[in-house]
């Protein structure tokens, strides 16, 4: 055995606990990896004994319990790369500080802070790797007694507070609606209204959304180190991405309803999951990095002014929920067939034309609830009878230009809440001659379907013809009132 990975980047659980083993008769070990376990105890004196001196070997036991010395016997290895930072290690034996090839030449130049940072020091790796980055002193109560220290609570809520700090005064927080605990020097900015920390230390969320914040939120924000969700919705911000790529663990953005003008830089966003534009002034067409974010989830840019084709997402397979309604997109629908996560589809109340595709989200889950939206564009053609393979459909298509359903959906009971069981074909559209007042369908919650001899096709919404272009006309006047309302409301 050459290599063996069992650490937090190669598995999904808490990881192994109990002593560490020796590992003593794998001769040919070169890379051992158990970061992010929970090992405990010493490192036993024969930890490696019968890997060969000369060898280049690299160990990972970051983050795990072991307490006590680094066995002295492991000066016998010339190259040893072991990194220990952040366990509960007492004791780093002067002999081992003198071992020049060791952490890739890096104990010859910085001596023993580069195996472990010394007791009530730290920075980001627990050791010293090169001159820019020494161990730091770290002050106060949370100064650790051990070696290897990677944080220090009291600098890192200070370099915290800095930032938060800034986001107030650049975004007129003396107007906010609610500041509570804000600047108070002696408040713990985990107290701080709409901050959350993580183990009372770092902050992982910053949910200000509908508070009053003017003005520009500093690029700094995606300089806090944890940083999970960014929540600043139904605020008049001018916001821009610059620095996001700073952010290495913010998972959710939410910026419905807060003016934006562009998405541009958002891709490099790496741990983007959750990603809310609605209701702004974006533009154009999508800008292609969106497919950078490939651990998107959910999208929504509904109530915007983007033109263009519907792009595939073909690089976003994890998307299960996109929203991309009320725009002016125009071409076909994308069949999105190998998005197996995709339970959310909205692309209604664009300039869409073609048929369905009778293939469409062909790899989802077929005993998953499907919420599908495609009214209000100019779809042609039959509702495909492929689509049965779903069990439970919300299916909406009013307000195209249908002209037939496939006989096989009319008796899929689950479908539209289970008005399809009620009300047949109706359930899924009222058939030429026939509309109903906002749903296009037969419905329970509702009305039923209507006669109406200036109906042409399938699941009209109104009694005689709306165009289309009248149709975005109208829909232009809605999103800028709501979007001016929202703004202007907060």
């Amino acid at each position: 055995l050459k290599s063996l990975f069992l650490d937090a980047f190669t598995r999904n659980s808490a990881g192994i606990s109990g002593p560490l083993r020796s590992f003593e008769r794998l001769s040919n070990l070169e890379n051992l990896y158990l970061g992010a376990n929970s090992f405990t105890g010493t490192i036993p004196a024969n930890f490696l004994a019968s890997v060969s001196a000369s060898k280049t070997i690299t160990v990972g036991l970051k983050g795990n319990e072991l307490t006590g010395a680094i066995p002295s016997d492991l000066s016998r290895l010339d190259r040893l790369n072991i990194d220990l930072s952040d366990n509960k290690i007492d004791t780093v034996d002067q002999e081992l500080c003198s071992q020049m090839n060791w952490m890739q030449g890096a104990v010859g130049q910085f001596g023993c802070s580069a195996i472990l940072c010394p007791p009530k020091t730290f920075n980001q790796q627990g050791r010293q790797t090169a001159s820019g980055n020494p161990c730091i002193p770290c002050t106060g109560l949370d100064a650790s007694s051990h070696y290897g220290s990677s944080s220090c609570s009291t600098v890192q809520k200070e370099s915290e507070r800095a930032i938060l700090e800034l986001l107030f005064q650049l975004t007129g927080g003396h107007s906010w609606k609610r500041k509570d605990n804000w600047l108070d020097d002696g408040v713990d900015i985990c107290s701080w209204y709409g901050i959350s920390c993580r183990s009372n230390v770092t902050v992982v969320s910053i949910l200000l959304g509908g508070n009053n914040l003017v003005g520009t939120p500093p690029k700094q924000i995606f300089e806090l180190p944890n940083l999970h969700f960014l929540w600043l919705y139904s605020n008049p911000i001018q916001f821009k991405f610059d620095g996001i790529e700073k952010s290495k663990t913010l998972t959710s953005l939410l910026l419905d309803s807060t003016g934006l003008e562009s998405i541009e830089g958002v891709g490099k966003a790496e741990a983007l999951v959750d990603f809310d534009v609605r209701f702004n002034s974006l533009k154009g067409q999508l800008p292609s990095e969106i497919k950078d974010l490939k651990g998107l989830e959910s999208f929504s840019c509904s109530y915007n002014q983007l033109t263009g084709t519907v792009p595939s997402f073909a690089s976003n397979q994890k998307l299960a929920t996109l929203r991309l309604g009320n725009n002016a997109f125009s071409g076909t629908v994308p069949a999105f067939a190998s998005h197996r996560a995709m339970i959310n589809l909205d692309l209604s109340d664009n300039v869409l034309e073609g048929t369905i595709p009778s293939n469409l989200l062909d790899s989802a889950d077929v005993s998953s609830e499907m919420f599908v939206d495609l009214s209000s564009n100019s779809l042609t053609g039959t509702v495909p009878g492929a689509l049965d393979r779903f069990d439970q459909m919300m299916l909406l298509l009013k307000d195209n230009k249908i002209s037939g359903i496939d006989p096989r959906l009319c008796s899929k009971d689950s479908w539209n809440q289970g008005d399809v069981r009620v009300y047949g074909c109706n359930g899924i559209l009222c058939p030429p001659g026939h509309f109903s007042p906002g749903t296009g369908r037969g419905s329970k919650e509702s009305t039923t379907c209507f006669s109406c001899e200036d109906v042409d096709f399938y699941g009209a919404s109104t009694c005689g013809p709306i165009s289309a272009s009248l149709r975005h006309t109208w829909k232009y006047a809605v999103v800028a009132a709501v979007a001016t309302l929202l703004l202007f409301s907060v």
